[in-house]
């Protein structure tokens, strides 16, 4: 068939595939291949599946094509885009590798090279690069190599000999009559002799000086200088600077205030200054030389470029402003370096700092950051101080509010009064009147904005947490404010907090859902969803739509970083090569993608439990890709919310993924999957190493009543399976322990249902318990022989020692445990529907009721009414359960 048929189908399929309608496109290429069974077709149904999830399938297609050594370029191209998708990039390399190597041509040789950059394989990106070079002479490939060699040598200083190899061929690409000096190549030499140690860096930043900018320059100049002429590194900073004098040429890169305030104390030495002695006079010239100055006059002329700044640039504004606010800020800076280098004593804290901090907060409390950028400031103060620095603005805190001007100075007030832990029950009453008023005065929010008095908010939910425990009034006042700025990010979080301490997992994920996580949040925010999904287990949809939500997201930044890296070899940015590697390394490695992993395949043999062979097979690929725990990462941002978090408070530790916040636990679950499925592919050595495994994991657990019973049971379930095939000795010996641990486990009585932790053991037992044993069951009744019957007075009887009898007798009583816990949570149910009419009533709170359209009764019936659907979730499961192991033994 000619190649313009072929390309046509496969562009019917793209344009599917562009519309993502997946199903029809796999319908549509299995057609095309049953008619036209062409490699393109195939190479683009892996495409397909790979776009649909299905990754494994996908692998499998492309390893069948690749098997042929393909040495077309239009298909290596549609296989290696696969690959790139699955994060194989090393399978592309050694697709072109292999074309290359019999057709070394310039653009087959291009795609090598990019397929070992996508890989992050240095050296040999680095043989390519230079073979390129020799083949075609192109500069761009001689440059490439130096690139990868500086890499290995900056990854492992044992590669360090690769420098002296670098240079010599450096030199030898700059002969090359297509060579221009750029930006590029001026960055790329000196990350080069700044890892042989900086010889030729001062000259080639000089010769070059127009190739950077003068921040980059001046910072640049001041590390290499630090070692050898410490003052002439110091007027490297000043040169940087005195930048910020004028409008014009202000950077305020506030690292270099930090990294000129550390550099001059640490080359003054030990010494001891006053208070007094740092209020000196304006000099003559800000940021001039300090060769000749004696160790104090270093510190005290220091102190006044940073001071004086503010005084010497003029205008009105944003820029100026921010100059003038930075200045203020590395002014505190000082002083707190030098009282933590006791150069100056502490008795010099409360005259130097109350009055700047007062200045600070009076100048800029507009700015919804003034606090924060307090922060570091504010915690060295001891804390019989608070008050009088509080005292100190009172003024802003408006008696009469009319314009929104007045409302920033407020919401500022508020949250220091906060930070500093002075806000009590007491201040309840006018915290409401400021929002109530803050309301009719301050327009509603644009998308992506918050109101400027939402701070408070946090601020008066964090107060009636105090007094109201059951955290109902605390969650009215939260969801309120949510409803007149929905955009509110900090509130999210916030509720999301507190619905997990009451037990609401649907208004968890339905918030968690409105955050509009994007890319990398999935990381980094994903734990605060995960845990409550994860340990309920009754939000198949949503947690599928996570899962998926992730898995996209690492399919398509391993798309995303292969290309930046090749746009970064491109400029010769070497950093940026650097930082990718290391992104791909913390998001390959990460913890939270290796439970989503493992929690898709459960969802996938859940959705499939009546036959869960299949889905078990097709998984068996997650299992080579699981880690060791030490090679994890976890990227979990667990300071979303610092801004609310009163100074020196304690921070506590919660648990980021719920029950398996215990690592033990996951590799439980991942060893029982390994067991199920070596024991069902008859690979029995392998599936009696795995129970092994299994049974050490299981007898190290650390006391943690019903999660460790109930992973134990799972590996005595595990462990009569296996015995199956041993006969029937060992069978009947297994099912005895697991009757005798069942026989305790009801002899004990049941749970208590009356906490949202106890509620989540209870689903435990039924959810993962039972999900485990139903698999379990189901693939040791696959291995059961048929009943031999003989006959005894005309009846046909089983046999004494008939596996499937003891086997049966276990699964009925296991069945009758499952029961007992439905009825125990039912009867659970009925008095809990009976006390909430009484209980309504005790929880109205009219501090928060004074604000119209706050209802704490309906707040408090909602979490009632979700508790209850947990309840019934967990009966459901049951029954579920019940029904699915009584249906495969019928």
């Amino acid at each position: 068939m000619s190649s313009a048929v072929i390309e046509r189908k496969i562009r019917q399929v793209y344009d599917l595939l562009d519309n993502k309608q997946f199903k029809k496109a796999l319908k549509l290429v299995n057609s095309h291949i049953q008619k036209t069974p062409h490699p393109m077709l195939q190479a683009v149904k892996a495409l397909v599946l790979q776009r649909s999830g299905e990754d494994e399938e996908s692998l499998q297609i492309l390893e069948e094509l690749a098997a042929e050594k393909p040495n077309d370029l239009s298909l290596l191209d549609i296989m290696c885009l696969t690959y790139k998708c699955l994060g194989r990039s090393d399978r592309s390399a050694y697709l072109y590798s292999e074309m290359f190597n019999t057709q070394p041509r310039k653009e087959v040789g291009a795609l090598l090279f990019n397929a070992y950059a996508s890989a992050f394989n240095f050296p040999q990106q680095q043989a390519v690069a230079l073979k390129l070079f020799k083949l075609f002479g192109d500069v761009y490939y001689g440059l490439i190599a130096v690139t990868s060699m500086c890499i290995q040598a900056y990854l492992d200083p044992a590669q360090k000999k690769l420098l002296d190899i670098a240079t010599l061929f450096f030199q030898k690409v700059r002969t090359n009559p297509e060579f221009i000096m750029g930006p590029p190549m001026l960055k790329l030499e000196l990350f080069m002799e700044e890892l042989k140690g900086g010889g030729k860096s001062l000259q080639l930043l000089d010769e070059f000086s127009a190739f950077l900018d003068p921040g980059e320059r001046l910072m640049r100049k001041a590390k290499i200088l630090a070692e050898s002429d410490k003052f002439a590194a110091i007027d490297c900073y000043h040169e940087l600077l005195k930048l910020n004098l004028n409008e014009g040429t202000a950077l305020m890169n506030w690292e270099s205030y930090i990294k000129y305030i550390n550099f001059v104390v640490e080359l003054a030495g030990e010494l001891s200054v006053e208070a007094a002695d740092l209020e000196i006079e304006r000099p003559a010239e800000l940021f001039s030389s300090m060769r000749e100055l004696s160790k104090e006059m270093i510190i005290k002329t220091c102190y006044a470029n940073l001071k004086y700044t503010r005084k010497e640039i003029n205008g009105t504004s944003s820029i100026v402003r921010n100059v003038k606010r930075t200045s203020r800020l590395a002014e505190l800076q000082m002083i707190k370096v030098l009282l933590e280098k006791r150069i100056l004593e502490e008795n010099n804290k409360k005259q130097l700092l109350f009055p700047r901090l007062h200045k600070y907060i009076r100048k800029f409390n507009d700015i919804p950051s003034t606090i924060e950028d307090i922060k570091l400031f504010l915690e060295i103060l001891p804390i019989d101080w608070y008050e009088e620095l509080l005292n100190l603005i009172l003024p802003l805190n408006h008696e009469a509010i009319e314009n929104v001007n007045q409302l920033r100075s407020i919401a500022t007030y508020w949250k220091l009064k906060y930070r500093l832990n002075l806000c009590t029950q007491q201040n309840l009453p006018e915290l409401i009147r400021i929002y109530k008023t803050s309301l009719s005065i301050e327009s509603d929010p644009k998308k992506g904005e918050h109101r400027i008095i939402d701070p408070l908010v946090i601020i008066i939910s964090r107060i009636l947490q105090q007094a109201d425990t059951s955290l109902v009034s605390s969650i009215a006042i939260l969801e309120f404010g949510l409803s007149k700025s929905p955009f509110n990010y900090f509130f999210k979080l916030e509720l999301i907090d507190l619905y997990k301490k009451v037990g609401a997992a649907k208004s968890i994920v339905n918030t968690y859902n409105t955050l509009d996580i994007k890319s990398v949040q999935h990381e980094s925010l994903g734990h605060l969803a995960f845990e409550e999904m994860n340990d309920w287990k009754f939000f198949s949809n949503e947690f599928s739509e996570e899962c998926v939500s992730m898995l996209n997201f690492h399919r398509y930044s391993m798309i995303d970083i292969a290309e930046s890296t090749q746009q970064a070899y491109r400029n010769h940015t070497i950093e940026q090569i650097v930082d990718f590697y290391s992104f791909r390394n913390r998001i390959t490695n990460s913890l939270y993608f290796q439970l989503i992993k493992l929690t898709n395949l459960i969802l996938k043999i859940q959705s499939s439990i009546n036959d869960p062979w299949n889905t078990l097979k097709s998984g068996v690929g997650i299992f080579d890709a699981f880690l060791e725990r030490g090679n994890l990462i976890d990227n979990s941002d667990t300071k979303v919310l610092s801004e609310y978090k009163i100074l020196h408070s304690i921070e506590e530790k919660g648990q980021l993924f719920g029950r398996w916040s215990n690592f033990d636990y996951v590799e439980i679950e991942q060893m029982i999957l390994k067991f199920a499925y070596k024991f069902q592919n008859n690979e029995g050595a392998s599936a009696d190493e795995e129970l092994l495994k299994l049974k050490s994991k299981v007898e190290s657990l650390a006391q943690s009543p019903i999660l460790n019973e109930g992973y134990t049971f799972l590996y005595l379930l595990s462990e009569a399976v296996s015995n199956i095939k041993a006969g029937f000795d060992p069978l009947k010996e297994s099912i005895s322990k697991l009757m005798e641990f069942v026989n305790r486990f009801k002899s004990e009585g049941f749970l208590n249902f009356s906490s949202p932790e106890e509620l989540k053991k209870t689903a435990f037992i039924i959810a993962t318990v039972g999900f485990f044993s139903i698999l379990l069951l189901k693939l040791g009744n696959l291995s059961l022989p048929n009943s031999p019957a003989k006959k005894k007075k005309g009846k046909s009887e089983p046999p004494a020692n008939d596996l499937k009898l003891i086997f049966m007798e276990f699964v009925n009583e296991f069945v009758q445990m499952i029961s007992d816990i439905k009825r125990n949570i039912s009867e659970f149910l009925i008095n809990e529907e009976a006390e909430k009419s009484q209980n309504e009533t005790e929880i109205k709170n009219n501090l928060i009721d004074e604000i119209e359209g706050i209802s704490v009764s309906s707040t408090f019936m909602k979490i009632k009414v979700e508790k209850a659907e947990i309840v019934r979730a967990i009966i459901n499961e049951a029954e579920k359960v019940i029904i699915t192991i009584t249906n495969s033994f019928k």
